[in-house]
């Protein structure tokens, strides 16, 4: 895991050499965290690169920029390469010469291989990467992030010339980063709570979206762009294996083994995250075996609330594993997410507006994890891949009422919509609410009510002058234009795929990025597999999702291995009472933020009596509004620091 940041053809921004290593060297600082054990860098008249290391992988030579044998190739990265040991053998047979046991080196050698074609390189790598690669000799610069995007990418170019670094909040330091907010990216958030892929807060700051590569010419000729991006790899849902149940069982079960034992490659110790989930019982369980009878560390978070505790489930799963012949040694803490000062902090690290209130527990569990390991494994992506979320069987089921004409469907949702109290977001009459009206609107727009946040008639008595450009980039317009291009027929299995592309994008896998990264801890991911993934889409939808079982393949593939009081236990998920403390711990900070140290109100973002209402109907208890407060509070921490930022960030 490290930090990259670089210039490309800086001379057209009117940088000297020292300017150029100056502004790389303050972007690179800025990612200090993710790379606490070194740093490295590269200048030539053109380029200039900077890279920040936490040393996983070959502690002693596997230092950056890394080098091919003649020097030609400069290549920075973040990330792991988990097959790099079979390229690597691979490569030596060719006759290139290694000089590391980096796993990184082989990248440069495939780029010889495969005689600089970029997208060869990139397709036989399996792990989570971005990277800068600088052929000197064609005077090209490579840019490509893997296939899932677990790993972080931000560019902008302005003129001949072009910025990158691992995160937004690094990449603002560069003197010239855009400053104008992205209204339509803003338009999203306040939906989701996140930016979507590809965007960030301002305009023309931009990820490089997963599975791509950018390809940057320093000298380019007259039929030749300076600056392309193209796709190297794409998942399809339209292509369905012929396996029986039993078979995919089987597949599945060969290939999570095989994921996780790249995953456990590594010159430092290990542990693994272990909730009272599914998820994180199976990546013990498999890590385990892998151990053939060595000790395990699992790492587990507790709080005082009851309700969002899961240290008596991770314990019975533990006592499983251990009855299983897994030597599983567990540490568990008990912590306090509710710090107004921490989720400051982190929004600092995120370098825009990202309102997942599960962060701080996330970031909480890395910072406990990295104070004895330096690399942990989790369960991200099970949920998006094989069916985890209740809002799948919701798009399954409710199209049983598009069977029902549409002003009848109306009828009812508002008649069942009357007699239950409007209790918020987060209570049991507004999750009835929500369903209500998911099952009542078109086919095309359900998906879009189940997330969205805040909807239309909403943020037309919220929203003021200087978010006017956001009114209509709400959920159901961003998900609109996806759903389009949808390749997923079943609508759950659609709804997959919308996750796949966006949700998995732009909230599950930053998070665990920045705040595993916030700690200085690597995490990695088996179930994000490239080529499990590959198969999990490929899986008939009815393998998934059994009637109202979810994960049906991944309990019925470990049936045998584990009881039915883990297999089937309810998804809990990584919650916080962000609703209880706006009533209370935080009440004060956040009024105080929201109406008067930010220029959410000032500056008119948002109306203050709208405001007033929303915040009056929560702390009241005549609603739950969190989840909409927590996006605005959120954004307005975000832009009190943008606007005190100094010149050379705006």
């Amino acid at each position: 895991m490290c930090g990259i940041a670089g210039i490309l053809n800086y001379p057209a921004a009117s940088l000297s050499r020292e300017e150029a290593v100056f502004t790389t060297a303050g972007m690179a600082q800025r990612l200090l965290h993710r790379g606490p054990d070194g740093a490295g860098s590269f200048v030539d008249a053109s380029v200039a690169f900077h890279h920040r290391r936490l040393a996983i992988i070959d502690l002693a030579t596997g230092g950056q920029p890394l080098y091919n044998e003649d020097r030609s190739l400069v290549l920075i990265y973040n990330g792991e390469i988990y097959n790099y040991q079979e390229l690597s053998e691979q490569l030596r047979s060719k006759g290139h010469t290694f000089r590391t046991q980096s796993d990184g080196e082989c990248i440069l050698h495939l780029y010889e291989e495969e005689q600089g074609n970029p997208e060869r390189v990139l397709r036989h790598l399996r792990g989570m990467f971005a990277l800068a690669l600088y052929d000197t000799v064609r005077k090209r610069v490579i840019l490509g992030r893997d296939r899932l995007g677990q790993k972080p990418l931000c560019y902008f170019q302005k003129g001949e010339a072009l910025w990158f670094a691992s995160t937004p909040a690094a990449l603002h330091e560069a003197q010239d980063a855009p400053k104008q907010l992205d209204l339509e990216a803003l338009g999203v958030y306040f939906s989701l709570g996140c930016v979507p892929p590809g965007a960030t807060a301002c305009r023309g700051m931009l990820k490089l979206p997963p599975g791509s590569l950018l390809q940057f010419e320093l000298c380019p000729d007259a039929e030749a762009q300076r600056c392309r991006v193209r796709r190297y790899w794409h998942l399809d849902y339209s292509v369905k294996c012929e396996l029986t149940f039993d078979e995919a069982r089987e597949k599945f079960r060969e290939l999570f083994a095989e994921s996780v034992k790249l995953r456990m490659r590594s010159d430092v110790p290990l542990g693994v995250f272990l909730s009272g989930g599914l998820d994180s019982a199976l990546v013990a369980w498999e890590a385990g075996r892998q151990l053939k009878g060595e000790p395990l560390r699992s790492y587990t978070i507790g709080f005082t609330s009851r309700r969002y505790d899961e240290r008596s489930l991770a314990a019975i799963t533990a006592g499983e594993l251990r009855r299983d012949g897994i030597d599983l040694q567990p540490h568990e803490k008990v912590v306090n997410p509710c710090d107004f000062s921490l989720l400051e902090k982190l929004l600092a690290e995120c370098g825009e507006p990202y309102a997942d209130a599960s962060m701080l527990p996330t970031y909480l569990l890395s910072e406990f994890t990295s104070s004895e390991v330096k690399l942990a494994l989790s369960g991200d992506g099970a949920d998006e891949f094989f069916g985890g979320y209740e809002r799948y069987l919701v798009m399954r089921y409710a199209q049983l009422f598009d069977r029902i004409p549409r002003l009848l469907r109306e009828t009812i949702r508002r008649t069942a919509c009357s007699v239950l109290p409007d209790g918020g977001e987060r209570s049991r009459s507004g999750r009835m609410r929500r369903l209500l009206t998911a099952f009542g609107a078109a086919p095309q727009r359900r998906y879009a009510t189940l997330l969205d946040r805040c909807p239309a008639e909403v943020r037309k008595g919220l929203f003021a002058t200087e978010l006017t450009g956001a009114l209509s980039h709400d959920a159901g317009e961003f998900f609109g234009r996806r759903i389009l291009n949808l390749l997923a027929v079943d609508p759950a299995e659609q709804a997959m795929e919308l996750d796949a592309m966006n949700y998995l994008v732009m909230d599950t896998l930053p998070k665990t990025d920045l705040m595993s990264m916030a700690a200085s801890l690597e995490v990695r991911s088996p179930f994000l597999d490239h080529r499990l993934v590959e198969f999990a889409v490929s899986l008939p939808a009815e393998y998934k999702l059994n009637k109202f079982s979810r994960k049906h393949l991944l309990k019925a593939a470990y049936s045998q291995c584990l009881p039915g009081t883990i297999l089937d236990r309810p998804k809990k998920g990584f919650g916080v009472p962000v609703s209880i403390w706006l009533r209370g711990a935080w009440h004060d900070r956040a009024y105080a933020m929201l109406f008067e140290e930010s220029p959410l109100v000032r500056e008119n973002f948002v109306s203050a009596a709208g405001l007033k209402k929303i915040w009056q109907m929560h702390c009241s208890g005549r609603g739950d509004y969190s989840y909409l407060l927590w996006h605005l509070l959120v954004f307005a921490i975000w832009l009190k620091n943008f606007r005190a930022a100094p010149s050379r960030m705006r």
